[in-house]
């Protein structure tokens, strides 16, 4: 019986360690402290999407932000791996073979994993010469098991994959049209079903359908990338561009969006609502109202630029919005696409840089949105949001938002109050491409009671992460203090630019005695430990035969860990630039005498103020468009590039007109054609 006794004890104390074990692994699901709380996260599963555009490569774009991180980047199918570290608020590029692209359909390991010994942000940036758009690359913990896909009418083929993040991973995509895969047909009612292994990949591209209401569910995890080869939109309007995002799951979708049209753009931007759930209404701040019946159905309209609207979804759907192709507004643009976050996504705290583009007309822009009497607390790299921004407010709500031009470098957004949330896109173009990524979401939270501050978890496990300041104050009424910690940044201000004129800029004394010194305020006082806190500085300098610029780069650290950066421009150049004079317009009988030689080009002056400076000539480019039958008119589009600091760049356009029989023929300037190639 004594024996029995002990069987049974044992058996008890079995019992109780399972039931602990089982407790602890179900904790470590909701309330890890490595667990994501917004799309920082230490495992992210990547995939690129063809890009058709030639000579370029995928880029990795990663950023941390409490702590410094070790990351590797590993290629599962081609050979490839990067071990990078990522310092504290600062972000660095992986550079990826354009082989780990999935051009083919069906399976495949052409998955970039990314592993992070601390939680970091990462962007994908499917770059290509002439092409390219980029995407928040959500991580592991983010991941869900339904799906409803947006993308756009497809130029080249509209484009899908699926990663699996666990073994025997069960897949059913049912798709809004009949479609056909490996001889056999599928459609709404027909699923294409599928298992994919661990870390592998499903692509799947369609010449000619649209696979925007795409369900997707699965038995485990995954991840979904939608986009298209190249899209015109709207379809048919020159000209098409990459895109590509990756989409969040059904489960984190929301209901209440703010939507802006985008800067730097004049014709519309197209936003599409795409339902999730059956017997969807949405409701437009302007009134209007649309019906959306079945899953996976959707709609259009268009949001001008300087404008803002709120929209209601009765249930939870996706916003996209795209960029129209660059005819629709002759600007050096062309089409993208981002996921628009719903209100209650937004964050308070973004660390960013821009997508790399390389290119001689790179314009990178921001649009925040936030509630009205909140924009006085922005600060964008340590400094209060230039009072000049336009802000416009959207109709029946105090949410405005703007769109702010900012550098390639890398940038900190955030609010002075830690409760405040807003909502950042980033986006930019150049002549030939354009690309369009979020800033940051927050979809839900893995709470733990213990943390450090600043530490990106809901510490206190009240739907907030480090909220409290540390001042002694219940800030977020919940009845504990100082709990979940928010680390204010130091305030970093800057010295003005500087220029000065002289003939020997190699000769220029550049010390901070003589262009500025950097100063600091507003140090949080858990993050000073009684130090001096001063500024420090690396400079980048760009040497031009007509002088010389400093690109400057301010830091401040406190010890808490907080760096907050500003770049300063100094410059030291000669008095006078390079001119030029246009040739004018000219007119003849059809056809066309189109010469150099009858119808002029550029004249280059050079300026006289320092002789002994030698200064290159610029390089002239010029393309000639005809335009109507018979070559009725020449536009010739010159362009002066100058050597840095030489002279304004410049463009003009020549009109070589022609007449017939008929008499003059009239024409609208802002009616003409450019090749893709070309311009």
């Amino acid at each position: 019986m004594a024996f029995q006794s002990h069987l049974v004890k044992i058996a008890i104390f079995l019992t109780l360690l399972i039931n602990l074990n089982s407790s602890l692994e179900s904790f470590g699901k909701a309330g890890d402290p490595n667990q994501a709380t917004s799309n920082y996260g230490k495992t992210f599963y990547v995939t690129f999407n063809h890009n058709p555009g030639s000579l370029g490569y995928p880029i990795l774009t990663l950023a941390a932000e409490s702590r410094q991180a070790s990351v590797t980047v590993r290629c599962l199918d081609v050979s490839c791996m990067f071990q990078v570290s990522v310092s504290s608020k600062n972000t660095t590029d992986v550079s990826l073979p354009s082989s780990i692209q999935t051009k083919g359909m069906g399976f495949t390991n052409r998955v970039v994993q990314v592993t992070s010994t601390e939680n970091i942000a990462v962007w994908g940036n499917n770059y290509r010469s002439g092409s390219i758009d980029s995407f928040l690359v959500l991580p592991r913990q983010l991941y869900g098991k339904r799906y409803v896909v947006a993308g756009y009418r497809p130029t080249l083929n509209s484009q899908l994959s699926i990663v699996a993040s666990e073994q025997d991973t069960q897949i059913n995509i049912t798709f809004p049209a009949p479609i056909t895969y490996n001889g056999t047909h599928y459609d709404s009612q027909t699923p294409l079903m599928m298992m994919l292994k661990a870390k592998m990949a499903f692509k799947y591209f369609h010449q000619f359908e649209d696979l925007t209401g795409t369900m997707i569910t699965s038995s485990q995890d995954i991840a979904v990338y939608s986009g298209n080869e190249c899209a015109n939109v709207p379809f048919g309007q020159p000209f098409c561009d990459h895109l590509i995002e990756q989409l969040p799951s059904v489960d984190d979708l929301g209901t209440r969006y703010i939507v802006a049209g985008f800067g730097g753009r004049l014709g519309h931007d197209i936003v599409r609502i795409t339902s999730a759930m059956p017997y969807t209404m949405v409701y437009l701040g302007n009134g209007t109202s649309k019906s959306l019946p079945t899953r996976g159905s959707h709609f259009e309209f268009e949001v001008n630029s300087g404008t803002a609207m709120y929209l209601n979804c009765s249930r939870p759907c996706l916003l996209t919005q795209y960029t129209k192709g660059r005819s629709v507004d002759s600007t050096n643009s062309d089409p993208m696409m981002i996921y628009i976050p719903a209100i209650d996504q937004y964050s308070k705290d973004y660390l960013f840089r821009p997508t790399l583009m390389l290119g001689t007309e790179i314009v990178h822009y921001i649009t925040i949105i936030i509630e009205k009497d909140q924009v006085s607390g922005l600060t964008l790299d340590g400094n209060p949001i230039n009072s000049s921004i336009s802000w416009v407010q959207a109709m029946g709500t105090q949410y405005v938002a703007a769109a702010i031009q900012v550098s390639g470098l890398d940038h900190q957004l955030r609010h002075s109050n830690p409760l405040v949330t807003f909502a950042l896109l980033i986006y930019g173009h150049e002549r030939v491409s354009a690309y369009g990524m979020l800033g940051g979401v927050s979809y839900g939270h893995h709470c733990n009671f213990a943390g450090v501050p600043g530490d990106l978890i809901d510490n206190d496990c009240d739907g907030r992460t480090d909220e409290e300041l540390y001042n002694g104050i219940d800030d977020d009424n919940d009845g504990r203090i100082d709990e979940d910690l928010y680390r204010p940044f130091p305030t970093l201000y800057l010295p003005q630019n500087y220029t000065t004129i002289t003939c020997q800029p190699m000769q220029f004394n550049a010390s901070t005695e003589i262009t500025g010194m950097a100063s600091v305020g507003n140090i949080d006082p858990q993050c000073n430990n009684d130090t001096d806190i001063i500024p420090y500085y690396d400079d980048t300098m760009i040497i031009s035969p007509c002088g010389v610029q400093i690109l400057r780069k301010w830091s401040v650290a406190d010890s808490c860990g907080n760096v907050v950066s500003g770049q300063q421009s100094i410059i030291a150049r000669m008095a006078g630039q390079q001119s030029y004079q246009f040739p004018n317009h000219t007119s003849g009988s059809c056809p066309i005498n189109s010469s150099l030689a009858l119808n002029g080009q550029p004249i280059i002056e050079d300026p006289t103020d320092c002789p002994e400076i030698q200064i290159p000539q610029p390089n002239v480019t010029y393309q000639s468009i005809s335009v109507f039958r018979c070559a009725y008119y020449v536009e010739r589009i010159w362009t002066i590039t100058p050597e840095l600091l030489c002279g304004p760049r410049a463009q003009f356009k020549q009109l070589i007109r022609g007449y017939d029989s008929i008499g003059w023929v009239l024409f609208s300037s802002t009616s003409w054609l450019m090749s893709r190639l070309s311009w």
